[in-house]
């Protein structure tokens, strides 16, 4: 079964050796790679030359002008024969039996639509940040997870190909959401999906220059904006949405209330039912719910907002 490998690049020249050896180094062999790079203006496109040109592991290179993650995946979509696409960012890398593992789960399962795949995010120093794996524990509620941003991550997962010959392509408008845009597209057609426990797939968070960079607010109100056509989608169909998913959106409203409280303040009326009582979270604390039921979304989050910035004019 063959597995085509896209690797989207964007100075990355630090970063494309180590990838393409943790590619060429699986213990599966089906497998083509592709090499897109994204109008690089560093090392990476010299160091993907010299590398190719002293192995004995065959690529196709792409070059093209600079158009984003989206468009050079989707560019790498246009020369993929694999049953199963592997989407690998060029700074991240993935362990020798990723594929593999993958494959035989894909095999087990009798071909789901996705493979979400458990990770760990490491900084450049090879850190370790946090971890997030897929076990008997997880919850498997598709959509909570895809409103939770809980369903992998580019590099981790393993997409079915027919899946792009049937219309499904990467939102090349987007800067950021990309991924869970595109497992939205995908769950919306009835994607099966299993869950991979293995931690096979390192995410390296870059300090800059990644392909998918872009400032926070507009990172923040994009996130949003796919929670609410997610929201809507599920009412029109007729799918649950209960206290748990309006729970993951408003939280995330939460946290973005920092970086444009007139958003977080429109998407809090826009999106979450009046008669939502937010609960304990990793976001919420028990004194914000309090606060919550006496003074309401607004004040609260104003209080909060003064709060914090007390408390980092103290720390500095």
């Amino acid at each position: 079964m063959l597995v085509s490998v896209i690797i989207p690049c964007f100075n990355a020249g630090k970063f494309i050796e180590k990838c393409l050896n943790s590619v060429f180094n699986q213990v599966y062999g089906d497998i083509e790679v592709i090499l897109i790079d994204d109008g690089s203006t560093d090392d990476t496109l010299t160091n993907i030359e010299s590398y190719l040109s002293v192995s004995s592991k065959t690529a196709t290179l792409i070059e093209q002008e600079n158009k984003g993650a989206s468009a050079a995946r989707n560019r790498g979509l246009q020369e993929a024969n694999g049953e199963y696409i592997q989407f690998l960012d060029a700074d991240d890398w993935i362990k020798p039996r990723k594929i593999e593992e993958q494959i035989n789960l894909v095999i087990k399962n009798k071909m789901p639509d996705m493979v979400v795949g458990s990770l760990i995010t490491e900084d450049e120093s090879g850190e370790c940040l946090f971890t997030k794996i897929y076990d008997k524990r997880s919850k498997k509620n598709k959509w909570l997870n895809l409103i939770s941003t809980n369903l992998g991550i580019t590099s981790s997962n393993l997409f079915k190909g027919e899946l792009f010959k049937n219309g499904i392509t990467w939102d090349e408008t987007l800067k950021s959401s990309q991924e869970y845009n595109l497992m939205f597209d995908i769950l919306k057609l009835g994607a099966r999906i299993c869950y991979d426990s293995q931690i096979n797939t390192v995410i390296v968070r870059r300090k800059e220059g990644s392909i998918s960079t872009m400032n926070v607010e507009k990172s923040w109100c994009q996130y949003l904006e796919l929670r609410r056509r997610i929201l809507e989608w599920m009412e029109s169909n007729k799918i649950s949405i209960g206290n748990e998913e309006y729970q993951a959106v408003f939280d995330a409203i939460r946290m973005s209330s920092a970086y444009n409280f007139s958003n977080a303040l429109n998407s809090y009326k826009t999106l979450i039912p009046k008669s939502f009582t937010p609960s304990l979270s990793k976001v919420t604390s028990k004194l914000y719910v309090l606060c919550y039921q006496i003074f309401g979304f607004e004040i609260s989050e104003k209080l909060w907002i003064l709060k914090n910035k007390f408390l980092l004019k103290v720390k500095s």
